[in-house]
């Protein structure tokens, strides 16, 4: 899944309008352009495909925390931990690569961080972007398709928390609730927000937590026919 969201970016990133692919030659048969662009323009579901994973695969791992040691404060932290410096230590290898190269062609990292506000805020700005919360606190983004590591942040946290509402408020009432509250604040959606995502998270954490991956998988609607059986699932699952 992983592997197709990321073949989905690369095309939604480069064909998604003309412009981003009119300085190149660019062959769209046998679609044609036109439909080619409506088809990848659907792509953009590739975030949500990540966020659905995210949450699947947290889930795998804290549930196998919460097996061994329970509901410890000291473990949970320690895994939030780990696996925050699992998520950011690959980011952080390109991001130190793209400010090298940023300020070197063309002072990019100075006048992205430090053309106002002076050092010190110039500093704060690049530390909140080295870990991708430029987007949490509107700060300036050396690169704005960072966007997503900071809600990854965020997903991780969540993992957690959302386990204990699971344990003490069932599954009905946090969906209710993720889809309810912001409507009532009147928080609006947008693209890059945590709160667009979350209820997707949280389904990947619900799949992952009763294995429904796995039962549909292995669900048939038609028992002797195998091959039907997968063609059914895959019209069904698809439409």
């Amino acid at each position: 899944l992983k592997g197709i969201a990321v073949i989905m970016l690369v095309f939604y990133h480069c064909f998604l309008r003309p412009g981003r692919y009119a300085a190149y030659s660019v062959s769209f048969f046998p679609l044609g352009e036109e439909l080619t662009i409506s088809i990848i323009k659907c792509f953009k579901i590739c975030v949500s495909i990540f966020a659905f994973v995210s949450g699947y695969g947290l889930m795998i791992s804290f549930r196998k925390l919460l097996r061994k040691y329970g509901w410890t404060k000291e473990y949970i932290l320690k895994w939030v931990v780990q696996r925050l410096i699992k998520l950011l230590s690959g980011f952080w290898i390109i991001v130190i690569l793209y400010y090298t190269f940023g300020q070197i062609v063309d002072e990019r990292v100075t006048n992205t961080f430090y053309k106002s506000g002076g050092i010190l805020y110039g500093t704060l700005k690049l530390v909140l972007d080295f870990f991708a919360l430029s987007n949490f606190f509107r700060t300036p983004e050396f690169c704005g398709t960072w966007w997503y590591m900071g809600l990854a942040i965020l997903f991780v946290i969540s993992v957690p928390i959302f386990t204990r509402l699971f344990e003490k408020y069932g599954y009905t009432l946090v969906i209710i609730g993720i889809i309810a509250i912001p409507r009532i604040l009147n928080i609006k959606f947008v693209g890059n927000s945590y709160i667009s995502f979350i209820l997707i998270v949280v389904l990947g954490m619900i799949f992952s937590r009763e294995e429904l991956l796995t039962k549909i998988a292995n669900f048939k609607i038609l028992k002797k026919q195998l091959y039907l059986n997968k063609l059914l699932k895959f019209i069904i699952g698809t439409g």
